[in-house]
């Protein structure tokens, strides 16, 4: 015969049971999320170092023609330092990227 706790316990294991599974998509979900989210972030940082070596090497051919052509190529210099600089951030930030996973964010 049933008693009545025996019918509350089967009610909670039945709703634990069914609350379950749609947790855990719902989790998959999330983690799917934000590993997409990651994954953009990392195709957007190599973008950014890949658009930073292109300006680098633009404005290390500044500098050398204005050497060249007998400038004063002080300024292209420092902006040139200053684009190094920021592309070795955005190297930084990429590798950063890489190394940790979505839940870490």
């Amino acid at each position: 015969m049933t008693n009545e706790r025996d019918i509350q316990d089967l009610l909670r294991a039945t709703k634990a049971f069914a609350r379950s599974p749609r947790d855990e998509i719902d989790r998959e979900l999330k983690k799917s999320k934000a590993q997409r989210q990651l994954e953009n972030d990392i195709e957007m940082a190599e973008r950014h170092v890949r658009e930073g070596i292109e300006r680098v090497e633009r404005q290390r051919s500044v500098v050398v023609r204005l050497r060249q052509k007998g400038f004063n190529a002080d300024l292209a210099e420092a902006l040139l330092s200053l684009l190094q600089d920021a592309l070795s951030e955005q190297r930084l930030h990429l590798e950063r990227m890489r190394q940790i996973g979505p839940d870490e964010r």
